[in-house]
């Protein structure tokens, strides 16, 4: 068995004792009227906020940015006031990046709010003592389950449908580990049939296109050293589509709703023109139970686990892990 169960059961239970502090912080800052929201992050992180996207623009009542550090300082640094809630997510809390924007923006404006989704205990950035609230991430950048919680607390006033939603996610650990675990054995069948030495094209849409973007560039790419492409179903016609012959390694991610029809439209294409495609279907992990508002968070949650899966699969097959890197803290560039 690749999918340690149990583990992920446990890791979720430090999730779970987090919902009250998660809701507490939100009540706080709903008291007072936000000009606009930073999310910043590299990364990981980047592409956890771009999952969450959707659901940003259609909860918040004031303009939000996802930003890398850089850009923050760079390009939107003179936009930050005292009304402004930044937004921090970093597995390590050492990016230097990171740790010299928070810095200087604490320094700028003392009343800015500043608030860290941080995977470490006791990290560099816990150190500065400039976080005005603190999450743990459970061993990650952010974490989805909490952040959409979070989302949820800061927008929704009806205390009755919270408690219905955080009795839910209270069980959510133990059916995302069922549903991993039954559908392992396809994980296991695709990293068997890929080629490390060519190409891969990995294609979704929606909530789910920052879990395509993270696995190729840090999981396929950073760990593994393998090419790997992550393409938008929207924008599989306008290029990407002439690089498919019969061999070509191409993976399609079939959102579970809304743009469900973008991709399937992409996996028929693929369907009569390839022998060597494979598809993960997000409706096969059987979410639907779930209230339609928890899915928007906990479907791209689940693809980010089966990616750690693959993983882990593909950690076997070549020998690479993330302690193998070659450049990535292993030397200055």
């Amino acid at each position: 068995m690749y999918f340690k169960k149990e583990k992920f059961v446990s890791d979720y239970q430090k999730v779970v004792s987090q919902l009250g502090d998660v809701e507490s912080i939100a009540e706080k800052l709903k008291e007072k009227e936000y000009s606009k929201l930073f999310l910043i992050g590299s990364g990981g992180t980047y592409t956890k906020f771009v999952d969450l996207r959707p659901m940003l623009f259609e909860k918040l009542s004031f303009p939000f940015l996802i930003v890398s550090p850089e850009e923050l300082l760079e390009l939107y640094f003179d936009q930050i006031d005292e009304d402004t809630l930044i937004i921090a997510g970093t597995k390590t809390g050492v990016t230097e990046e990171l740790l010299e924007v928070l810095q200087k923006t604490r320094e700028k404006l003392s009343a800015v709010t500043i608030y860290g989704f941080i995977g470490d205990e006791d990290t560099e950035l816990d150190k500065l003592n400039i976080l005005d609230y603190r999450t743990s991430s459970v061993d990650t950048d952010i974490h989805l389950i909490l952040f959409g919680w979070f989302l949820l607390c800061l927008t929704e006033n009806d205390s009755i449908v919270l408690h219905q939603y955080k009795k839910e996610l209270e069980m959510v650990g133990e059916k995302v580990a069922a549903e991993i675990l039954k559908n392992e054995e396809k994980a296991i069948r695709l990293v068997q049939a890929s080629d490390t030495e060519r190409l891969q094209m990995w294609i979704t849409s929606g909530r789910l296109w920052g879990e395509a973007c993270c696995f190729c560039n840090y999981i396929l790419e950073e760990i593994q050293w393998i090419q790997a492409q992550a393409i938008h179903s929207s924008e599989f016609f306008h290029g990407p589509f002439e690089l498919i012959s019969d061999d070509f390694q191409v993976n399609v991610v079939l959102n579970s709703s809304e743009t469900r029809d973008q991709d399937l439209r992409v996996k028929s294409f693929i369907d009569q023109h390839s022998s060597a495609s494979n598809t993960i279907d997000m409706q096969d992990f059987e979410l639907q139970q779930l209230s339609s508002e928890l899915i928007k968070f906990v479907e791209p949650w689940l693809l980010n686990h089966y990616y750690d899966l693959l993983l882990r699969i593909y950690e076997q097959k070549t020998g690479k892990t993330a302690q193998t890197r070659r450049y990535y803290r292993v030397m200055e560039y």
